[in-house]
């Protein structure tokens, strides 16, 4: 794909470039959004919820560097909405970036991502997948929830050179820290991440910012003719806040074999990989194939769960959970079922099956819709709102081929469209943040064979099984959508599939308490319902079995099995 470049010239954004580029795509642009200049002409630096605004004068060397077109403008809005969901509002600073991509597009229309170098920022994540999927672009983020540790081992190792040029934590001085070059202090960053300090080692905290110099993919370095201005806002002894104003820059042309603008030179890239005080240990390979990172999947996958379970289960003591604001939102309702639906506990019931039939491929919709129409008649009369909906349940009595799926996603996402439009909401911004962000979650089955009572297939016919689990309690609408909790991840990582269907990755919906085990009870607020996982290799989004690369059949299978199961672990760990 062709995309351009949210950059703000520090580490991750450059870092993820280069990620992009491993994996086959082209970048055509930068876009970077900066802060006012001032009366001298200086750029100055601004609290913003989204953006990083100090280093701003280095991105047109940075631009140049990379050969390709700069699209930059001054931020004119403030962030409004500093929730972590994004609600479109027309003076908050998300709609820079929207105006910005705009004219990009107007004047690159082959554009079809963006990039950016999100670690664990939900609240970044969630605004630039906003403005991509209102423009109809996918967004491309492989620092998603990468460990920290081996980021910051693996850009160092990659030959990025950047600078720190802000402070604003606990343990970093103007002395020690601002201007300093990362390769250098990285193992200085290392210590101050493990008790009793409490540093990001790759600042996503905000405890500092960077500016890259250069990197393998610049065709020239920049150089710092002069001292950069140091301009301090708190000079408080343990913990300063200052940042630096770069002064004269000026480019400096790098031979040809030195610069990588591939993915084949990128994947051959080796560095030293440091310990502490830099003593070099042993070479590092930043870049890898998706294949290569695929190698001992079934180890790596079970310790990654080991790991992540052990420490859930030390944190378990500190679980600290209080429902009584729930109760005054939610009562369970005493109303009959009418047979069409039984208990789950906790005010959740899951429904009868709908069935639908139809010729295999060519009518799936029909299939669909029938399904659909009569759950919906159901509904109606047990006045069930379509947003009580946590979760469907579908079983195909197909083998899950590419034209099926992509037959069954369409009719599935226009009949549950043109339903949740119908959900009585007086706030079109709350109806949109519904159906962007908590979008029921779902459950696809393909069987050999599927019949009940009144359905039978054949090898001529297609049935489809539709059922739900609903909440059915007396609820206040605005504020059930604002309990619930979702995760909706779009972008393009190594962490799990981008979801682009029409549900949620995740649902948590508010409850009075839940057994967690034999042993001992947790009061908790949610109650959480995930979708199903197939077993896509995430960066290039295909099924093992699809891309040739396995001569065995088995072991495809073998991979795509654990790829699903890994899935479904990392899902369940960023939801809860």
């Amino acid at each position: 794909m062709k995309f351009v470049a949210l950059v703000s010239g520090g580490k991750d954004s450059i870092y993820n470039i280069m990620e992009c580029i491993v994996h086959g795509h082209s970048l055509v642009a930068l876009v970077n959004l900066c802060p006012p200049r001032c009366g001298d002409n200086k750029t100055s630096e601004i609290d913003s919820y989204m953006y990083q605004s100090v280093g701003s004068e280095a991105i047109g060397y940075i631009s140049s560097a990379l050969k390709v077109p700069l699209y930059q403008t001054e931020l004119r809005r403030v962030s409004h909405c500093r929730r972590m969901l994004y609600r479109q509002c027309s003076n908050d600073e998300v709609e820079d970036l929207y105006d910005i991509l705009c004219k990009v597009l107007s004047e690159i229309p082959d554009v079809t991502a963006v990039s950016s170098g999100a670690i664990l920022s939900d609240y970044q994540r969630y605004r630039v997948e906003n403005v991509t999927r209102r423009l109809g672009l996918r967004s491309l983020c492989f620092l998603w929830q990468r460990s920290q540790e081996e980021l910051l081992e693996d850009i160092v190792s990659a030959g990025l050179d950047a600078i720190i040029i802000k402070i604003a934590a606990f343990g970093l001085t103007v002395e020690d820290f601002l201007g300093v070059h990362l390769s250098s202090i990285a193992y200085k960053l290392r210590q101050l991440s493990v008790p009793p300090w409490s540093l990001n080692v790759c600042g996503e905290g905000g405890e500092f910012e960077t500016i890259t110099l250069d990197c393998p993919i610049f065709h020239s370095k920049i150089e710092l003719n002069s001292e950069p201005e140091i301009v301090t806002h708190s000079k408080d002894p343990f913990s300063p806040t200052a940042y630096l104003r770069l002064r004269n820059l000026v480019l400096e042309a790098k031979p040809l074999n030195e610069v990588c603008r591939t993915s084949e030179q990128l994947l051959f890239l080796k560095g030293k990989h440091n310990n502490e005080k830099n003593t070099s240990t042993h070479e590092r390979s930043p870049f890898i194939t998706p294949f290569e990172r695929l190698k001992s999947i079934r180890l790596k996958t079970c310790e990654e769960i080991k790991g992540d379970v052990t420490n859930a289960l030390v944190q378990k003591t500190n679980i600290n959970c209080n429902n009584d604001n729930h109760q005054k939102y939610y009562e369970f309702s005493r109303k009959s079922m009418n047979n069409f639906a039984r208990s789950l506990g906790n005010g959740m019931y899951i429904t009868s099956n709908y069935y639908g039939t139809g010729k295999k491929v060519d009518e799936i919709y029909k299939a669909t819709e029938d399904a659909f129409s009569q759950m919906k008649n159901v509904f109606t009369l047990n006045e069930i709102k379509p947003q009580q909906i946590v979760q469907f349940i579908v079983v195909l009595s197909q083998r899950l081929s590419p034209d099926v799926f992509s037959n069954f996603n369409e009719a599935y996402t226009g009949q549950l469209n043109r339903w949740l439009e119908e959900m009585e909401i007086d706030s079109n911004n709350l109806k949109t943040e519904y159906i962007d962000s908590y979008m029921p979650t779902r459950v696809c089955i393909c069987v050999n064979s599927l019949s009940n009572e009144t359905v039978h297939c054949s090898d001529e016919v297609l049935t489809i099984s539709l059922s739900a689990i609903v909440y059915y309690g007396d609820i206040n609408v605005f504020e059930w959508i604002n309990s619930l909790r979702g995760l909706y991840v779009q972008s393009i990582s190594h962490w799990a599939p981008a979801n682009i269907g029409p549900y949620s990755q995740a649902i948590a919906v508010p409850i009075s308490n839940i057994q967690l085990d034999d042993f001992s009870t947790c009061v908790t607020d949610y109650f959480t319902f995930y979708s199903g996982q197939i077993g896509l290799i995430p960066e290039l989004e295909v099924i093992p079995s699809e891309t040739g690369y396995f001569s065995d059949h088995f072991e495809a299978l073998e991979v795509e099995s654990w790829l699903s199961l890994r899935h479904c672990h990392r899902i369940m760990k960023d939801s809860m």
